[in-house]
């Protein structure tokens, strides 16, 4: 077959990670031909490229419109057209809400013989919704990533149900931090370069510092549970709260005169760092299908997540680690439950891990993919 797929961008994040591994999922194990094209440039900032290096390090053409905003929309716009005129391709897929807005009409007018929308996230902005749900809706079928995502985009963008299909992330599962074995896999990062002591216990937030992530009840949670033992909230990211965010680590580290709360800014492996810590924990407002929830259980971690879109369904309705969401007493509680029970966390981590390796491989996820655009091709040629 010959593949488009587009993204917003190929910054390193959950959607992004996904794309690229269908992307390389469809040309390696299968052998289809398939182009990517970002709207927005490719990064070019040490460590931030990893998305794009192995791209083309798999062989597949890889191309940007440069959209940075309104000042050049119209000529990105002529990029995009004459990207998709470049050959009839059998399917185009699209990623996030730039891509779905902008690309199907180009590809379909290019010919395209199948045109596949992909929703990742279930934000509630009117005009968002309105302008992605009218494009959407030239296409043949849309992905949702969850069965909450499903839903939202069938109530919220006026989808058909009979055209949506729920295809769950994917994640390859690394060592696991020797839940088989009894014994910790080998840890690349070291609390001590942050000034922590080695038998910290860490909880680990990875995201972006923006409102979508309710930070804000993170820390207020916090407030309440420490100091306490060797308890320690790592968090990493960056974003438009990053200043509000260090102030008020800057604030509750001086209360408690320790050094108990630290963020780092965005790294290129935090996988790495997720190896050191005790338990991932995510307390968003709304998400798609949390991507890092699922790194954390494919280490065979131990995860607290409201109970956002698609985190059930990674859990398996396992509701001793989700809360409902901006409770912060009940993040409180379980938060608590998990971190001073070692016990709890090792059982919970090694659930974390068949969950992933049964339900949500690499594999599994490229053969949804690939069915449902024979499945769709197959309707065309009728």
């Amino acid at each position: 077959m010959k593949v488009d797929l587009a993204i917003t961008g190929l910054f390193v994040g959950g959607a992004e990670k996904n794309l690229v591994r269908l992307a390389c999922g469809l040309a390696d194990d299968h052998g289809d031909e398939v182009r990517v094209l970002s709207l927005q440039p490719f990064p070019t900032q040490s460590g931030r490229t990893l998305l794009l290096d192995r791209l083309r390090s798999s062989g597949i053409d890889v191309s940007s419109a440069n959209l940075a905003g309104l000042r050049n929309f119209l000529q990105s716009r002529r990029l995009i057209r004459d990207w998709c005129s470049l050959r009839r391709t059998d399917v185009c897929q699209t990623f996030l809400h730039h891509a779905n807005w902008i690309v199907p009409s180009f590809s379909i007018a290019a010919g395209a013989q199948v045109s596949v929308g992909g929703m990742r996230v279930a934000e509630d902005r009117w005009m968002r919704n309105w302008l992605e749900g009218r494009s959407l809706r030239e296409c043949d079928a849309v992905v949702a990533v969850s069965s909450a995502v499903a839903q939202f985009t069938n109530e919220y963008l006026s989808i058909p149900s009979s055209r949506i299909e729920t295809i769950h992330n994917s994640i390859e599962l690394p060592e696991a931090i020797g839940q088989e074995s009894g014994q910790p896999a080998e840890k690349s990062w070291d609390p001590k370069s942050i000034g922590w002591p080695p038998d910290s216990i860490i909880s680990l937030f990875v995201g972006r510092m923006h409102p979508q992530k309710a930070i804000d009840d993170l820390l207020k949670a916090v407030e309440s549970r420490l100091p306490r033992k060797e308890q320690r909230l790592l968090l990493v990211g960056e974003g438009p709260l990053e200043g509000e965010v260090d102030r008020q680590i800057a604030m509750l580290n001086d209360r408690w005169q320790q050094n108990l709360i630290h963020r780092l800014p965005w790294q290129s492996d935090v996988m790495s760092i997720m190896k050191s810590c005790d338990m991932v924990v995510l307390p968003s407002r709304y998400e798609g299908m949390p991507n890092v929830i699922m790194e954390a259980m494919s280490l065979g971690l131990a995860v607290l997540s409201s109970d956002v879109e698609g985190s059930l369904e990674l859990l398996g309705n396992d509701t001793e680690q989700v809360f409902p969401v901006g409770d912060v007493d009940a993040l409180s509680n379980k938060w608590n439950a998990i971190l001073e029970d070692s016990g709890l966390r090792q059982r919970l981590g090694r659930r974390n891990r068949q969950t992933v390796a049964n339900n949500f491989t690499v594999p599994r996820m490229v053969s949804s993919y690939r069915s449902l655009y024979q499945r769709l091709l197959g309707r065309a040629d009728h």
